[in-house]
């Protein structure tokens, strides 16, 4: 396991590539708000694993917090937009977070 977080650490091109999938949520939120079709709950997973691994690669503080906060205020604000439909969103939405390729019993 050392060798690999050693590995994740060491290479510019891994932290760029997870730097870069942090952004991916807000933009998705972004465009759903803009009028896109595309069912911006179903990425819910790309906010909760980039900022998972933006804690374990980046070693700076204000970058976890950064990015974490960011994918935390598009999330929330998603789950609040979606709450109008029925308060079992936010257990979808957890579970979508964390297991989203296993069918989701809440909706």
């Amino acid at each position: 396991m050392k060798k690999v977080l050693q590995f994740i650490r060491t290479k510019v091109w891994v932290k760029v590539l997870v730097l870069c999938a942090s952004f991916v949520f807000p933009v998705l939120c972004i465009m759903y708000l803009g009028g896109s079709k595309l069912v911006v709950f179903n990425f819910i997973w790309v906010a909760f694993y980039s900022s998972v691994l933006t804690c374990v690669i980046f070693e700076t503080k204000t970058i976890k917090i950064f990015i974490c906060s960011l994918n935390a205020v598009f999330v929330i604000g998603m789950i609040l937009l979606f709450l109008m439909g029925g308060t079992e969103i936010i257990l979808g939405a957890i579970w979508n977070g964390v297991l989203p390729f296993l069918p989701n019993p809440w909706y």
